[in-house]
């Protein structure tokens, strides 16, 4: 299929790319898409969101429709620096279990109350992925050589003009939020049918 893979642009603290994630492998099975999960790392200053924002408060109600609606039991961890845990996925990416780790991730932070910040957490998920201890802990550091991968992926999610997520890519057609996988699902089924 070529150029037909979708990127999948997310972040770890994003609630919407957490449902996203929940959902968009089954949403693109029926395809044979390669679908391109990419970490973008955003620093937090300021220790996370004001939660006595009228705006925030919605996100809580809104998600919790979505958890719902999904069946599922949300349990939030921290609002955490992502970083080591985006590091940790390209890691495990070349080390060929990148979707478990990232998944493992994701069900730490939203579904498990874990800090996903905390390096004995992220070493707790990288060992339930058989992933080398030793290796690990280097791979996250913030001079490893995948802190340059981080760095490209940011680059490459300004370049698409990521301006939220979950952020997805296919050909020309971009689309912003867990509610537009459904429009995805169309493009890609209108390009096939041509």
């Amino acid at each position: 299929m070529g150029d037909d893979r979708v990127t999948f642009y997310f972040a770890y603290n994003s609630p919407y790319a957490f449902l996203a994630n929940t959902r968009i492998d089954e949403a693109l099975a029926q395809f044979d898409v390669p679908l391109d999960r990419t970490p973008v790392y955003q620093p937090s200053p300021g220790g996370g969101p004001d939660f006595n924002s009228p705006r925030i408060q919605y996100i809580v109600q809104d998600i919790a429709r979505f958890a719902n609606a999904y069946g599922l039991k949300l349990n939030p961890g921290p609002f955490a620096d992502t970083g080591r845990a985006c590091l940790g996925f390209l890691f495990a990416s070349e080390a060929g279990t990148g979707k478990e780790f990232h998944d493992r991730v994701y069900r730490a932070r939203w579904l498990e109350g874990l800090d996903i910040g905390d390096e004995a957490t992220l070493m707790e998920l990288a060992e339930a992925c058989a992933l080398d201890r030793e290796m690990f802990l280097a791979a996250i550091d913030d001079d490893s050589p995948y802190a340059g991968a981080r760095a490209d992926h940011a680059a490459a999610a300004e370049a698409d003009g990521v301006f939220g997520f979950p952020f997805f890519v296919y050909k020309d057609q971009k689309f912003w939020g867990n509610d537009r996988i459904e429009w995805l699902v169309n493009i890609i089924e209108e390009d096939r049918a041509k």
